[in-house]
């Protein structure tokens, strides 16, 4: 699991089975200086935390 995509898969034995994978489509960071260069980052850090937010819950449904 990182910011561009997750996987969440079950072991049984030795094979894995994946049960759901996931793209994010979060983009990379901005390089560029600027006056919007903070709030391109403030909007990556918020597309972030709601990625996260979105694999926690769907993790819950997994049993």
């Amino acid at each position: 699991m990182d910011t561009n995509e997750c996987t969440i898969g079950m072991l049984s034995g030795k094979r894995i089975t994946t049960l759901w994978t996931k793209k994010s489509y979060i983009q990379g960071k901005h390089k560029t200086g600027g006056q919007s260069a903070q709030r391109f980052e403030r909007l990556r850090n918020e597309a972030i935390k709601q990625w996260f937010k979105k694999i926690a819950q769907k993790l819950t449904t997994f049993k």
